[in-house]
């Protein structure tokens, strides 16, 4: 399992880290991860400059922080490019495939917590579900077995974000952080298993684990 902390300005943008996780194998996630971070420096970089006018980079009390900025200049450029390769990605296929995988993992949750825990491809398991669920609310991309099998194979480790950032969009009132409520949902994906099955649903070693940073 790779675990990812994110500070306070990188929370903010959490889409855009799900935007990262719609990428199709855990390599091009790691990198779209670093490329959806070198994006959230660079509004961090551009609101600060703004702020601080031109004369900013001269003055002592910043110098360590307009190095940083110059160092990092080229590869923030390299990393746009491939940000809008990212997007392109998303806007295209990847963004539908992902929802889908959610939808399964969304399914599974629900399942875990009623204490059914329904196999995924079982008679009325959780593909059933979810293939009801797709035709009474015209949903694309998950009307077939094989469409949510290659969905959920591709996605199952990262699943988890999707779906807290959707509960937590639902029920705002409750005040609940994302990325707890993702990594609660992350432990339960990969402690519990269908039926009597000693092996979980998502196996720990596919999935990628977010947490806020800590301040020391």
């Amino acid at each position: 399992m790779k675990t990812i902390s994110l500070d306070g300005a990188q929370q903010t943008s959490i889409n855009l880290y799900r935007m990262a996780l719609s990428e199709e194998s855990q390599e091009q996630r790691l990198r779209a991860i670093e490329v959806v971070t070198h994006d959230v420096v660079a509004r961090q970089v551009a609101l600060f400059t703004s702020d601080k006018g031109k004369g900013w980079m001269s003055e002592p009390r910043y110098s360590e922080f307009s190095q940083l900025v110059m160092r990092s200049a080229d590869e923030r450029y390299e990393s746009a490019m491939e940000f809008g390769q990212i997007l392109r990605r998303y806007e295209e296929e990847n963004d539908r495939s992902l929802y889908v995988a959610e939808l399964v993992g969304m399914h599974v949750l629900i399942s875990i917590k009623e204490g059914s825990l329904h196999g995924i491809h079982a008679s009325g398991g959780i593909f059933d579900q979810v293939r009801l669920h797709a035709r009474e609310n015209e949903i694309p991309g998950a009307r077939t077995k094989a469409a949510l099998l290659k969905c959920w194979r591709t996605y199952r480790g990262v699943v988890h974000l999707g779906v807290a950032m959707r509960l937590c969009g639902a029920n705002p009132e409750q005040g609940h952080e994302v990325l707890t409520v993702a990594e609660g949902i992350r432990q339960e994906l990969s402690s519990r298993g269908p039926g009597n099955r000693s092996d979980p649903y998502v196996d720990q070693k596919e999935q990628i684990s977010f947490v806020a940073k800590t301040i020391a």
